[in-house]
C-alpha cells in the first residue's frame, strides 16, 4: 500500500506559475568546454522521446535499462528505426 500512495504522489503535478522557457533556460543555452561549443538537452526537440521514456511511470519501481529505453523510442521521431 505504501508503494501505491508513493507512486500515487508522484503522479501529482505542481501549479507553477514560471514560463517553461525560463524552467529549462539552464540546460538548453550554449555551453562551451575548452573552448568547444558542447551539445546540450533539447527538452521540447529532440531529447523529448528519451526524456519521455526515462520518465515512463512504469519504471518508477524497478528503474530501466538501456534495451528497454530503446524498445519505447523505437518507433518516435528522429529515433525512428536508429536504436
Amino acid at each position: 500500500m505504501d508503494v501505491n500512495n508513493r507512486f500515487a504522489e508522484n503522479l501529482c503535478a505542481a501549479k507553477i506559475s514560471t514560463p517553461l522557457n525560463d524552467l529549462i533556460k539552464t540546460v538548453t543555452e550554449a555551453k562551451y568546454k575548452n573552448g568547444q561549443r558542447i551539445r546540450v538537452l533539447d527538452p521540447v526537440g529532440k531529447d523529448k522521446a528519451i526524456l519521455d521514456a526515462v520518465s515512463d511511470p512504469k519504471f518508477t519501481i524497478a528503474g530501466f535499462s538501456n534495451k528497454e529505453i530503446r524498445k519505447n523510442i523505437r518507433e518516435q521521431g528522429l529515433y525512428k528505426q536508429k536504436t
